[in-house]
């Protein structure tokens, strides 16, 4: 059993690559959440099932670096993906495509965009200051929280994205790009450095995904 305790030991090294020390977990977790992007990118429901795991891994990774926003999200990204499964497989009358499954669609009214950047806004500014002034009984556990604020925004517009990605709307890569963007820059600066370049991958994704569901929506009219 110790070789299982030490594979989600973030300093278990597996390989060395040009100098850094890659992780287990951190491949495995990079190598996984690059797969269930891209099953998303394309649609495909399977993104749901690998979602699971991932996020299950990243938990304890990013507990680890002491970025507990983005440990946090890993909860909620955990929700989502077995909501969008249930979401995806289980469209109402008129909701589905050719599969059977929930169409692609996007938001009509501007009224529930603004809404959701308010959401994004505020839940940044309060969740940032959760974490860099944290109640005296967390005092300790937050001590190390690195860049509260941008840490906060990930978590905050992640949580919005995921959540349009369950209900299979469009304008959920927009936000993806700009997450994919900051997380980049991120990570890098935190040394959690394959995170780092797999979110620059996950720009390009962001973008090709966006293209996709563009395609998908305009033969589904």
């Amino acid at each position: 059993m110790d070789w299982l305790i030490d594979f989600f030991k973030m300093d278990t090294v597996m390989v060395t690559i040009l100098g850094y020390p890659l992780s287990y977990i951190e491949a495995v977790t990079t190598v996984l959440t690059l797969a269930c992007i891209i099953l998303a990118a394309r649609a495909n429901i399977l993104t749901f099932a690998l979602g699971v795991i991932s996020t299950s891994l990243s938990f304890i990774l990013f507990y680890q670096a002491a970025l507990y926003s983005s440990m946090a999200l890993q909860v909620i990204f955990f929700s989502f993906n077995v909501y969008g499964y249930y979401k995806w497989t289980r469209p109402k009358t008129g909701e589905e495509n050719d599969k059977n499954q929930l169409k692609v669609s996007r938001y009509s009214n501007k009224s529930t965009l603004l809404l959701f950047a308010a959401i994004i806004a505020a839940g940044t500014l309060l969740w940032g200051l959760f974490v860099s002034h944290p109640p005296a009984f967390l005092a300790n556990e937050f001590a190390d929280a690195k860049y509260p604020y941008v840490d906060a925004f990930i978590l905050v517009a992640s949580v919005v994205a995921q959540f349009m990605i369950a209900k299979k709307k469009i304008e959920n890569w927009i936000i993806w790009i700009v997450v994919d963007i900051v997380s980049t820059v991120l990570y890098a600066a935190s040394g959690v450095t394959f995170m780092a370049i797999l979110y620059g991958i996950l720009i390009v994704n962001a973008v090709y995904g966006l293209t996709e569901w563009i395609k998908m929506y305009q033969n589904n009219k």
